[in-house]
């Protein structure tokens, strides 16, 4: 069973008028103003919040450039005059009260390609639940939240954790606050059945029989490719007529598989692909199967890597458009032990 790590109490720190309803907290996440995130569903994180009528969406922006929330999409005519927070900067604040049931999709003005929704619902008797990002590696806290549209008193939130072949990787309990939120905090991969990368799903219910309600979240566990590609042969005599989504991999930051801006990339021998991470000056090499292998940085004072090669003997050649310079680095071998 999982530890119950962190429980917030929002009904201890928000104001009376808003006991009753839902307030939900919405982070523009860091390293959005990149594309990228969106294919993640991590632009603005959760992407998706749910609240009762008369509840409230707190947004601030996590992000080091600046950014605006404004109610409608791009794909639609852009904004639609419902809710627009200006421009916010790093470590702004917007919060909007919701007094109409419906969904409110909303976006930045300044990067396009964040966007989010807030459902607004009068059913009472709703119960959803959400995690804090969508992707883990193994030891990361996963940040679980929802929320129940009615209290039942005495009845506990019931959570588990499946794996991507339905096998219970953990349980758990969650109280419910007074405003009818629910928090707490998971360790991904916290005992060995977390075996598989793949898609795991936390299920919640509350309440019994009749009354008892479940929700659903899902979230990406593991290393390499998001999700994994699927390995083919090439029927013989056949040519390629178009491409389908196959994978991808890297997040958000400066630990090893993670990018600040990756511009150059280049397949090696075996498969090996050799990145260019532009603000984290590195280089990092990934596996053919899409895991970290390891990175080194450049020579000198910090570059900018625009183009990648391999060359015989797995020589690598990277042209850096800043320093005005071509960097050579030649493979360190290494023999297994026996």
């Amino acid at each position: 069973m999982f530890v119950l790590i962190a429980a917030l109490s929002a009904a201890a720190v928000l104001p009376e008028a808003h006991a009753d309803h839902a307030v939900a907290f919405v982070s523009k996440a860091q390293g959005s103003s990149v594309p990228g995130c969106e294919e993640r569903n991590e632009c603005f994180i959760p992407s998706v919040v749910t609240v009762a009528v008369g509840g409230e969406v707190r947004w601030v922006n996590d992000d080091s450039a600046g950014g605006t929330v404004t109610s409608g999409s791009p794909d639609t005519g852009g904004p639609d005059g419902v809710f627009d927070s200006g421009l916010m900067m790093p470590g702004t604040r917007f919060v909007v009260t919701f007094d109409e049931p419906g969904e409110y999709s909303y976006y930045s003005i300044v990067h396009p390609w964040a966007r989010g929704v807030v459902v607004v619902t009068d059913d009472h008797g709703h119960l959803f639940v959400t995690t804090d990002k969508g992707r883990y590696s193994d030891g990361e806290l996963i940040m679980v939240t929802g929320q129940v549209g009615q209290i039942i008193r005495g009845y506990p939130i019931d959570m588990e954790v499946l794996a991507p072949n339905g096998n219970r990787v953990g349980v758990d309990q969650i109280q419910v606050a007074g405003d009818g939120t629910f928090s707490t905090e998971i360790a991904a991969g916290g005992n060995n059945l977390w075996k598989a990368a793949g898609e795991y799903t936390v299920r919640v219910g509350y309440g019994e029989g009749v009354d008892r309600t479940t929700a659903t979240a899902t979230f990406w566990f593991g290393d390499g490719w998001y999700p994994p590609p699927e390995v083919f042969m090439e029927p013989e005599g056949s040519v390629i007529g178009g491409y389908a989504f196959g994978g991808m991999f890297g997040s958000v930051g400066s630990g090893p598989g993670q990018f600040m801006v990756p511009h150059a990339i280049a397949f090696g021998p075996g498969g090996i692909i050799a990145v260019a991470d532009i603000l984290n000056n590195r280089i990092q090499v990934f596996r053919a199967n899409g895991t970290f292998a390891f990175e080194f940085g450049l020579e000198g004072e910090p570059g900018y890597v625009s183009y990648i090669a391999f060359g015989p003997g797995g020589i690598i050649a990277m042209s850096d458009i800043k320093n005005h310079r071509i960097q050579l680095f030649r493979p360190i071998y290494t023999v297994p032990a026996r």
